[in-house]
């Protein structure tokens, strides 16, 4: 009993600092780790159920399913369904088109996926989708289909401890692998996500035989550890991967009850009270977050007024929801009317999920309803994201793809031979819109770039220490950038001192084989598109004048710093975009990214700039 009090304290633990976290990520830079704890929490019980009830054959396993899917499944399915007035109150339809993709997500048990490929946890996108936080829900029942084999095929304890860390280092090394090249699908997924469970798991195998408990030192420790994560854990750090080990470790502890100290620290009746309705806590907390965030900047007194009516509701789904459903008695709900249900739920999330995506999430229904303005400017905002892209043929010479690229050296040789040496633009996602405005006017006849390419990425430049960052391997190579091309356009949104000085090195080196032109970060406005569409396209934009004057002194910097280096540097004064949207257009489709109408427009001063500097130097 005393290891379900204490393991019920750190479930409050995570849970709060879960909470805290998407109130405001300053207060609480590391509380997203309490996701991570959680993972640990449900290794360690799932072990625990499966040594007690041992599966025997694959009726047992279905078994385990379906108690699974009586804690899990009726809470989830409600909320979810509630939160479907909250995002028609919250959402504009290209977010709703989203969230209905979540509600089909969650029915099927894809919505990690989901997120992993269209969203991002820590993407501003993330932070108004209701069922963001779902993801970590699908991940537990993910593991839960795969754990009971594991004690179906192996039978003794010995075994079942050496299968279970083999396969905690296996996940352990992969994640740290995958999150340095693909940090969504590392962050989301199962595979890269396993071993966090396993810690789990084998704490509970190796205090299965009786031994004498830790010093109550280790239990200091190991809290002290987990609040210095969630003090000073960022978003930045790599994760989930070696740096997130000890934090783990840490968690597992705890878990384990590997010293008599826990239940004293953790097992006050507030936060057993507090962890017995972490589950909920955890289902409300985010729509209700988003909610008051629609209307107001949370502060401390917000703070808590969120936490009370997340706690109200908390209450409520645990005693009329989860415990019905859950327990055995004067609560528990017939199989017949669970079935009835669980399949009502589903299809409502199904039909509500799939319509809302295939209507744009309910596009023409907001319309009606909308002003005129906001019609206008979401209909530019979804004409500016069609980006117009070369087609993706396999020996075409106007293309972007920067995976790879020493592998293209086929096609490479292919299209210098057809058109001679070409263009390259190169950097992070900025690049994107530079290499769409060169190729509309190749398709406008404005200028002739037949062999035309990007390789660019998102977060991806000179001086970036990520592994996954094509550069790391081109910038010792510029003799294989120089064979193919005769200009080289280099893009990069933002810069410390030290990134100066790689692209500066990287850049000077690269001029003494082809013409290179670096073009300065381009001055940004930092507006949500969001804001735009509700207040409508005749509201004047106010841009971040602070962010935009910064960005403007950088380039004057670095265009004073250029002037001994042989390439050249173009201010991005000279090609800033004229203005941010009118009711004809948007010419940004987030935040520091062009739209197609913003390409369109700039392309022809762009061209005429790259061709001044070309003939002047």
């Amino acid at each position: 009993m005393t290891k379900l009090l204490h393991i019920q304290g750190m479930r409050a633990l995570a849970v709060m600092a879960v909470f805290v976290f998407h109130a405001n990520s300053d207060w609480l830079p590391g509380g997203y780790l309490g996701v991570d704890a959680f993972f640990v929490i449900s290794g360690f019980l799932m072990a625990s159920i499966l040594v007690n009830r041992e599966p025997s054959n694959f009726k047992d396993v279905l078994f385990f399913y379906k108690r699974r899917l009586s804690r899990v499944a009726p809470a989830a399915l409600l909320i979810a369904m509630l939160t479907i007035p909250v995002a028609v109150i919250v959402l504009l339809p290209f977010e709703l088109r989203d969230y209905s993709a979540s509600l089909v997500g969650v029915v099927t048990g894809t919505m990690n996926i989901m997120v992993a490929n269209n969203i991002g946890y820590f993407s501003p996108l993330a932070e108004i989708q209701p069922l963001t936080h779902y993801w970590s829900l699908i991940l537990e029942l993910h593991f839960y289909l795969l754990i009971p084999f594991v004690f179906l095929l192996v039978k003794s304890r010995k075994n079942q401890l050496l299968s279970l860390s083999l396969l905690f280092f296996v996940s352990l090394i992969y994640a740290h692998y995958l999150s340095q090249y693909e940090a969504n699908d590392a962050y989301y997924l199962l595979p890269s996500r396993a071993w966090e469970f396993l810690a789990g798991s084998v704490v509970f195998l190796l205090n299965l035989k009786p031994k004498k408990t830790l010093s109550p030192l280790i239990t200091y420790l190991s809290l002290a550890v987990i609040s210095g994560y969630f003090i000073f854990f960022t978003s930045e750090i790599v994760h989930p991967s070696l740096m997130t080990l000890p934090f783990v470790l840490a968690t597992a502890v705890i878990v384990g009850g590997l010293s008599t100290r826990p239940s004293e620290i953790l097992a006050s009746k507030v936060m057993v009270f507090l962890g017995d309705r972490s589950y909920s806590l955890y289902l409300w907390h985010f729509p209700i977050l988003i909610l008051v965030k629609q209307y107001f900047e949370i502060d401390a007194v917000l703070f808590v007024l969120a936490f009370v009516l997340t706690l109200i509701l908390s209450i409520f789904s645990y005693r009329s929801i989860e415990q019905v459903f859950s327990q055995r008695g004067t609560y528990f709900v017939s199989k017949a009317k669970s079935k009835m249900l669980y399949g009502g739920a589903c299809s409502f999330l199904m039909i509500v999920g799939l319509y809302g995506f295939q209507s744009k999430g309910f596009a023409e229904t907001w319309k009606s309803y909308s002003s005129e303005p906001s019609s206008k400017a979401y209909d530019n905002y979804i004409r500016g994201k069609r980006h117009i892209d070369p087609p993706k043929v396999a020996d075409a010479c106007v293309y972007a793809d920067a995976k790879e690229i020493f592998n293209q050296v086929t096609r490479l040789d292919l299209c210098k031979t057809k058109h001679g040496s070409g263009i390259l633009v190169i950097g992070d996602s900025h690049s994107f819109g530079i290499f769409r405005a060169l190729y509309h006017l190749s398709i406008t006849n404005e200028a002739n770039n037949p062999f035309l390419v990007a390789w660019a990425k998102g977060g991806c430049g000179v001086g970036s220490d990520r592994p996954d960052c094509f550069f790391s391997k081109l910038v010792e190579k510029p003799d294989f950038i120089a064979k193919y091309f005769k200009l080289v356009i280099y893009v990069q949104r933002g810069f410390s001192e030290k990134q100066y000085t790689k692209v500066d090195l990287f850049l000077d080196e690269l001029s003494k084989r082809s013409r290179v032109i670096w073009l300065g970060p381009r001055q940004e406005p930092l507006v949500e598109v969001r804001g735009h569409v509700k207040d409508g396209c005749d509201v004047e934009v106010k841009v971040d004048e602070k962010h935009m004057q910064a960005l403007s002194e950088i380039n004057k910097d670095i265009e004073l710093r250029s002037q001994v280096r042989k390439y050249e540097f173009i201010n991005s004064d000279l090609y800033k975009m004229p203005f941010y949207a009118n009711c004809s257009q948007m010419n940004w489709k987030d935040t520091d990214h062009w739209s197609q109408q913003g390409i369109e427009l700039i392309a022809p001063t762009l061209n005429e700039l790259l061709k001044s500097y070309l003939v002047k130097h």
